[in-house]
């Protein structure tokens, strides 16, 4: 059975702090890191946004 480990990136704080979106250079390092994006959430503030990602836990 496959496991997953999950990330989870908040738009309000951190590298994406004051920013809209996310630069496509971090998300490229992400996707090197074999991080997937699974789904992006906004909360009933538009300040309130959140990026999910996954991998797969047993890679090597």
């Amino acid at each position: 059975m496959v496991k997953w480990e999950y990330k989870v990136e908040d738009l309000r704080s951190g590298i994406f702090s004051g920013v809209d979106i996310p630069t496509e250079d971090y998300l490229n390092n992400l996707g090197d890191k074999e991080w997937e994006l699974v789904t992006g959430i906004t909360k009933a503030s538009e300040y309130d946004r959140f990026l999910i990602f996954k991998r797969r836990k047993d890679r090597n």
